[in-house]
């Protein structure tokens, strides 16, 4: 059976509130987990900017579907929230890097990245005893800038 690995701890004057969904390896995960990312913001009522984390969580579903799957072994999303700030893990199996790739201007792809380095507070991956993990910040602030 895979196990997603160990998720952030909190700070001890905070307590994380989490949730993580399995998700199969294709196509339709990405609309699932937008579904998942927009119910669980409304579930805490937090007031990170529900638009930028459902396009975020699609960019990064859609890459470990499309380019870092292994056949009978799920995605896994993580959605953590600390106080005013979001986190969204994606892990995979796959253990290779993560990387942005050069964007051309008629290219149909490419671009998932460069997007969530852009609206993300920051973002980043790691390897894990699984695979790799990839993730992103998001808090109240960003939101209200945005606004």
């Amino acid at each position: 059976m895979t196990a997603i690995p160990d998720t952030p701890r909190p700070t001890p004057r905070r307590t994380a509130l989490s949730h993580t969904f399995r998700l199969d390896p294709d196509l339709r995960s990405v609309a699932i987990a937008r579904r998942h990312v927009s119910a669980v913001v409304a579930e805490w009522g937090t007031a990170i900017d529900v638009d930028t984390a459902i396009l975020l969580t699609s960019e990064l579903v859609a890459n470990a579907v499309i380019h870092a799957s292994v056949p009978g072994e799920p995605v896994w999303l993580a959605i953590i929230c600390c106080g005013d700030h979001l986190r969204v893990e994606v892990h995979d199996p796959a253990g290779h890097d993560v990387e942005c790739k050069c964007l051309t201007m008629d290219g149909e792809s490419g671009r998932g990245l460069a997007i969530v380095a852009a609206l993300a507070d920051y973002w980043g991956w790691e390897p894990t005893a699984w695979g790799k993990n990839v993730y992103f910040h998001l808090s109240a602030a960003t939101a209200a800038q945005a606004a």
